[in-house]
Order: structure tokens, then C-alpha cells, then sequence
């Protein structure tokens, strides 16, 4: 299988490595991270690890997208922490089941709807992508 991984970014918070959407600032849309792929898949893994200091920003609730570019998305599924496990705390990690789409997709978009402690924003301090299947 093929894998794409997200390396970290570099935080200005020290030595830490992490993404991190806006939380300072407010913004009018939902945040997200979306992944264009480059090559068009029906079958896929994904997994994320929280930032190794806290979880305070974990996601809580997020929804994925799946489409053939950021304008011709379809919501896959909403996951949510107490149906899906996701990790609330330092550094938990998260790896999704195999997610099956029916019609081939090459843009992803990960949405956060809510994290832990009930904001709009998240972190990410890994993320990995495994293309299953094309």
C-alpha cells in the first residue's frame, strides 16, 4: 500500500512540533485540513496523534469529505469521540478503520466540529494517509 505522510510543522512555542488551525483569531468558516492526493482513491486509512503536551485541542468531532476537487465534496462520515475512540488526551493517537467510498476520490477534507474542551479549533502533531486501494 502506498503512504503519505504529513511530517510536523514547527511550532512557535518552543521546541514543540505541531499543527495547529487558528485559535486566536476567530474565522467565519469551519477548520479543516484537506489533502488533494495524487492519484484518485476508493479505499483508504488514516491515522493522527494529539500533541505530545496536551489535549486540550484533540478532536472531539470532526467530519471527512471525500470528492474529486474542494468543490464537488461529500460528507463520508461524522466522527465522534464516544462512537469512533477518538483520543482526548497528550499524544493519543487514532487510527481509522478502512474507509470505502464508491466513487473515487483524490481531495480528502478533515472538518473539526468540536474538540475536547469544546472550541472550534485542533491540533495535529502527525497525521498519516494509507492509499489502499486506487
Amino acid at each position: 500500500s502506498n503512504s503519505l505522510l504529513f511530517s510536523k510543522t514547527k511550532s512557535t512555542e518552543g521546541s514543540s512540533n505541531y499543527f495547529h488551525s487558528a485559535w486566536s483569531v476567530s474565522i467565519a468558516d469551519k477548520h479543516y485540513v484537506q489533502v488533494k492526493l495524487p492519484v484518485s482513491t476508493k479505499t483508504f486509512r488514516f491515522t493522527y496523534t494529539n500533541r505530545s503536551n496536551n489535549g486540550n485541542a484533540a478532536l472531539a468531532w470532526f467530519n471527512l469529505y471525500t470528492g474529486t476537487n474542494e468543490n464537488n465534496l461529500q460528507l463520508y462520515k461524522r466522527f465522534a469521540w464516544d462512537e469512533d475512540g477518538l483520543p482526548s488526551g497528550a499524544a493519543g493517537v487514532y487510527v481509522s478503520p478502512d474507509v470505502s467510498i464508491d466513487n473515487a476520490a483524490n481531495t480528502l477534507r478533515f472538518e473539526c466540529e468540536s474538540n475536547w474542551t469544546g472550541g472550534s479549533f485542533f491540533v495535529w502533531s502527525e497525521f498519516s494517509l494509507f492509499i489502499l486501494s486506487e
